[in-house]
This record gives structure tokens, sequence and C-alpha cells, in this order.
């Protein structure tokens, strides 16, 4: 059960981190210091 738990919230954790990468990554092409 526990690790059931630990198993989605790595992957939320994973999926909100890669969606944030592609933010980042299109902000900064948008922005070009």
């Amino acid at each position: 059960m526990l690790r059931k738990l630990i198993l989605i919230l790595v992957n939320n954790t994973r999926q909100k981190a890669s969606t944030l990468q592609q933010f980042i990554t299109i902000y900064s092409s948008s922005v070009k210091f």
C-alpha cells in the first residue's frame, strides 16, 4: 500500500518536472536573452 503511494508520488513529481522543463525551455526560447 505504502509502496504504491510512493510510486504514484514519484510518477507525479516526474511528470510535473518534465512539464516544468518544457515550460522553461519554451519561455527561455521566447524571451531570447
